[in-house]
């Protein structure tokens, strides 16, 4: 069973679209994982294949996680339903932000 876990970073926020894979391949990029980004604002992403970059990134990626918080499932299923509704109503007006 695949396993994922969630976290909130307390210092601001990461504003980095990262991803290591082993850490020998990296990718870097401006892109979020939407079509929005990818069809209507043109970002793009590099992939590196560097194992020295890809540590790296993969390094500052754990040293941020020591300033975050994991997030309980449990708790965050609960929270108030004007959060919930706040959240969706966001969602909802997304395409316009």
């Amino acid at each position: 069973m695949l396993s994922v876990e969630i976290y909130q970073y307390q210092k601001g926020f990461v504003h980095a679209k990262t991803m290591v894979t082993d850490k020998k391949i990296a990718m870097v990029g401006t892109a979020n994982m939407d079509f929005r980004s990818f069809d209507l604002n043109f970002e793009v992403n590099a992939i590196v294949y560097d194992t020295p970059i890809a540590t790296e990134l993969s390094d500052i990626f754990y040293r941020d996680l020591k300033d975050a918080l994991k997030i309980n499932p449990i708790y965050w299923n609960s929270r108030p339903v004007y959060k919930k509704l706040l959240e969706k109503a966001a969602r909802l007006l997304s395409p316009l932000l």
